[in-house]
């Protein structure tokens, strides 16, 4: 009867999602994501809350903070002067591959690019992520395209095929 109290009582105490700790990784387990938005944990929270049965009136950011206190979660903010990112990192990130995920057509730039795939010893100071809109905008694929015709020796140049930028690239 001792048994039962104390059990009882140590029951009491765990919050729900102390109680569904177990399932929740194994879902992100499942997922195989590394990176969250805000907006990902709460379709993921929308979606799986029945089955870990957490209360309907759990807000994402409580979701969140209970993820980065108690699972393998963490929170970054990652400060840019025109915005901060926010992000949530599940078990191993890598700050590389983080910024070139902070947007869908983001990609890693020149040097930082180099020191990721080993073709330098030296390690960026900064590391630099471009949005493609960004980049049309400031290199309009024509100009690109006279720029590296101008640049590259010519056995490289005559390999670009048309103005567009996606076919340059697929083209190496």
């Amino acid at each position: 009867m001792l048994v039962l109290v104390y059990i009882l009582v140590l029951m009491a105490r765990l919050s729900r999602f102390s109680i569904a700790r177990g399932d929740i990784i194994k879902t992100f387990d499942a997922l195989g994501k590394t990176y969250y938005t805000a907006g990902d944990l709460s379709e993921i929270l929308n979606r799986y809350r029945t089955n870990w049965r957490l209360t309907k009136s759990m807000r994402v950011e409580e979701f969140a903070k209970e993820l980065t206190s108690k699972t393998p979660f963490r929170k970054i903010m990652l400060p840019f002067p025109a915005r901060t990112y926010l992000r949530y990192a599940y078990r191993d990130f890598s700050v590389m591959t983080l910024a070139a995920q902070l947007s869908a057509k983001s990609y890693l730039s020149h040097y930082t690019a180099l020191s990721l795939h080993g073709l330098t010893e030296q390690i960026p100071k900064i590391i630099t992520s471009l949005m493609n809109s960004l980049r049309k905008r400031l290199f309009p694929p024509s100009l690109l395209k006279k720029a590296l015709i101008r640049l590259l020796p010519r056995s490289l140049a005559l390999r670009v095929p048309s103005p567009s930028l996606t076919a340059w690239r697929s083209a190496f």
